[in-house]
């Protein structure tokens, strides 16, 4: 895949959305870090960071944990970075046409 392409996946899907989908628990632009069991301090504590404006996430207890979100669904997941990529694919392609279905449906000359 291309460095472009790359660029717009990453783009297409933000990384809160991601993460939420996922299943971490969210709070504001922190997580609960889903190695919390490694943590030197209480699990469950909120301690991943997401920036936003780069569309990226790390832990301040885990050194692995971070990088973009392709990292995070392949640190998540458990799975390579091409399964990733395709899972995210697949994240965007699902809504595009369920914005094609529902939001489309009823504007002017489109009745069916």
């Amino acid at each position: 895949m291309e460095d472009r392409d790359l660029e717009k996946l990453e783009h297409g899907n933000p990384i809160l959305e991601v993460a939420v989908e996922l299943g971490i628990k969210i709070k504001s632009n922190t997580g609960i870090c889903f190695r919390s069991d490694r943590h030197a301090d209480v699990p469950g504590e909120f301690t991943l960071f997401f920036d936003l404006a780069k569309n990226s996430f790390f832990c301040k207890d885990c050194r692995d944990v971070g990088g973009n979100v392709i990292d995070l669904v392949c640190l998540y997941r458990g799975c390579d970075r091409e399964k990733a990529i395709n899972w995210l694919k697949h994240r965007i392609e699902f809504d595009l046409e369920t914005r094609e279905l529902y939001y489309q449906k009823n504007k002017k000359g489109k009745r069916k």
